[in-house]
């Protein structure tokens, strides 16, 4: 399964992931878990094919907003692509 740079740096967004000082012995906690678009996006949308990401419409009627949030496979791709385990807060 191909992700490509793109998709690998909105899933690094999503779940909070901005700088290398956040991974603590090859281990990375996510604080968050979303990204919110102005409409759909053709990286998550791809992404939500996979099965790495799902979305979901905004709350309010005509908001216009999509969020996409990474699913545990996503996890896993991304933390075998940066050789890290990438868990998520409760």
């Amino acid at each position: 399964m191909e992700i490509n740079y793109e998709q690998i740096k909105l899933m690094q967004h999503a779940i909070g992931l901005q700088n290398a000082k956040s991974i603590q012995r090859h281990k990375y906690n996510a604080y968050r878990n979303y990204f919110c678009e102005n409409g759909n996006s053709k990286e998550w949308e791809d992404l939500v094919n996979k099965g790495l990401a799902t979305s979901r419409s905004g709350d309010k009627p005509n908001e216009g907003y999509t969020y996409y949030f990474v699913t545990k496979l996503g996890l896993e791709a991304l933390g075998k692509i940066m050789m890290i385990k990438i868990t998520e807060q409760n």
